[in-house]
């Protein structure tokens, strides 16, 4: 996609984040810059990073303020003690922020735990035109990126949640966004995941090749939906680096390690597993200066079992 053009379809990311900004957050934010034809909303109360882009917009807000607002848009008791149960949240963004989306084609969510490659393949004319939901994992929803068409049944789906009021109001984070409402958006999947699931294959990269391979075999029976595996959220293999090039923002994962097709796996990089693993512990685990500025730099960065370092 060229990354001077209009574009025809509008794109929104909501993102409410409170606390405090990860060490990563420079790199993260600069990586959505790479990719223009995506504007970030975030709803905070972390501080006003120095370096913003003209696709990543703030607004202040406390997380006391901003449950306020989900139960009086939802009309629940939303008053949750952890920030971490907002993901819940996520299959009503759409409802939530009917007003900050109203310029906008697509809303979705993404985490900022992560590094964005190019996002063209998801996030282009072709697939915008063509479908209601697009996500980045074929074996269910994913809640570190989906948009959805405002103007489609699932900016609303979230309402046959079943009690969707009562697991809203608990304190419990109950994976809504990547369980029931996925299932109501693609039941198909959720009805092949069962018998997938129960004892027909288990190894991690042949689970995701299987899924896709049903996907696009069923994709007449579910034309508005998009679920193309990106490969993003990968554990660590030994001695395997992905290499980020500050210039062009293109992510590069080490295909011949994990398997990765050609056409996907430079999308972007999910730390989850990094930092919830046996990997990233303790400090030190970014090492770009906290004043390195990426636009006048040429540089490769390195993400590696030992963390984020520019080359």
């Amino acid at each position: 996609m060229n990354k001077n053009q209009e574009y025809k379809f509008k794109v929104a990311i909501i993102i409410p984040y409170f606390g405090k900004w990860p060490e990563y957050f420079n790199l993260y934010l600069y990586s959505c810059s790479k990719n223009p034809q995506i504007d970030f909303l975030y709803f905070t109360d972390c501080d006003i990073p120095a370096q913003i882009y003209p696709n990543t917009h703030f607004v202040r807000t406390t997380f006391t303020e901003y449950c306020n607002k989900v139960s009086e848009v939802l009309g629940i008791r939303f008053h949750p003690n952890h920030a971490r149960k907002l993901c819940d949240v996520k299959p009503f963004y759409g409802i939530i922020h009917k007003e900050d989306i109203k310029d906008y084609d697509f809303w979705g969510f993404a985490d900022i735990d992560l590094i964005y490659g190019d996002m063209s393949l998801y996030v282009n004319e072709q697939t915008l035109a063509k479908y209601d939901v697009i996500t980045s994992h074929s074996i269910h929803l994913s809640g570190h990126f989906t948009l959805i068409r405002k103007n489609s049944k699932y900016t609303t789906i979230g309402y046959r949640v079943k009690k969707w009021k009562k697991k809203l109001e608990s304190e419990d984070n109950l994976w809504i966004d990547e369980s029931d409402f996925s299932k109501l958006i693609h039941p198909l999947l959720h009805i092949y995941r069962f018998f997938f699931f129960h004892g027909i294959n288990k190894l991690t990269n042949k689970m995701y090749k299987s899924h896709q391979i049903f996907l696009n075999r069923t994709q007449w029976l579910t034309p508005r939906l998009f679920f193309v595996e990106a490969y993003s959220t990968l554990d660590f293999i030994k001695g395997a680096e992905w290499k980020y090039n500050i210039h062009d923002g293109r992510l590069i994962p080490p295909r011949s390690v994990f398997g990765i097709p050609d056409n996907v796996g430079d999308n972007y990089l999910h730390f989850y597993l990094m930092k919830n693993g046996s990997y990233w512990k303790g400090e030190n685990i970014y090492k770009i200066p906290d004043n390195f500025d990426f636009s006048l730099s040429n540089a490769i960065i390195t993400i590696n079992q030992n963390g984020i370092s520019v080359k």
